[in-house]
């Protein structure tokens, strides 16, 4: 039971972190190389990952499993050919 709270408290300080990251994304066009520092809290004990192009990003815990993983469709997508 204690693993599952500790489970459900990533998840949710993923949900609190993600929501600054997609504003950046959305006036910026990409996530932040780094996490900006308004949202470093030691409350979430997350890493942030973002990919080599910052249209991607990995929000880690402490023991490395990802809690969050984000593609905002901007690379890699792929389109069905009729």
């Amino acid at each position: 039971m204690i693993q599952e709270i500790e489970i459900v408290q990533e998840l949710f300080a993923a949900v609190q972190m993600s929501v600054p990251l997609q504003e950046w994304r959305v006036a910026h066009g990409s996530y932040p190389g780094t996490l900006p520092v308004s949202q470093v809290s030691p409350e979430y004990d997350l890493s942030y990952r973002p990919s080599s192009n910052n249209h991607q990003y990995q929000l880690v815990s402490r023991t490395g499993a990802v809690v969050l993983d984000v593609n905002d469709g901007a690379t890699g997508a792929t389109h069905a050919k009729n």
